[in-house]
């Protein structure tokens, strides 16, 4: 006699997640992306990955340091594991320092100065804080009806800097002030 069995064969064996550890760097506009496949280190599956995904994949300026991300993976059978991979996230772009050149006028004291935002507004710098700094900002009369090349260096937090020159021409267009006195003069 023969006699028919149900056998129903399961799965339960969950991906083994493999993750590396790695650095992505910001771009210009201040955030990167990522794909699982750039953390994936061989994950496997006894009967096949059907999908394979981050916990995070898009990071900022404010993310920038280490970070600990999970590679999520599922089976054709719906089991799932996940494993951590340390990703760091790094700015090596420069602030881009723009300087303009400008005329300043002495004072009636006999002085002038600029300062870094008057010659860099135009800088920026793709996490936004930024300083910025001039290699000489103050004037008097000794420099009157001179041109000075001036060196704006923008730097921001994690180190990067880049530099531009500021042409600043001083002048003095105050005119004298004249006094008299009342004089009696004999003959």
């Amino acid at each position: 006699t023969t006699q028919t069995a149900t056998i129903t064969v399961l799965d339960t064996i969950a991906p083994n997640i493999v993750t590396q550890n790695d650095t992505f760097y910001l771009g210009v506009n201040g955030t990167v992306s990522i794909l699982p496949s750039t953390i994936n280190n061989g994950s496997s599956d006894n009967c096949g990955i059907d999908t394979i995904w981050l916990s995070t994949s898009s990071f900022d300026c404010n993310d920038v340091g280490a970070n600990n991300i999970y590679l999520n993976g599922k089976d054709v059978s719906g089991n799932i594991d996940s494993a951590v991979s340390i990703v760091t996230i790094a700015d090596t772009q420069a602030p881009v320092t723009i300087a303009i050149d400008t005329t300043i006028y002495l004072s009636a004291t006999g002085t002038a100065s600029v300062t870094p935002a008057e010659i860099g507004y135009l800088s920026s710098d793709n996490c936004a804080t930024f300083n910025l700094a001039l290699s000489d900002s103050s004037f008097t009369c000794v420099d009157a009806d001179s041109t000075f090349a001036i060196i704006l260096t923008g730097s921001d937090s994690y180190g990067n800097t880049s530099t531009d020159t500021s042409f600043i021409t001083v002048l003095d267009t105050t005119p004298p002030v004249a006094t008299v006195q009342n004089l009696t003069v004999y003959l």
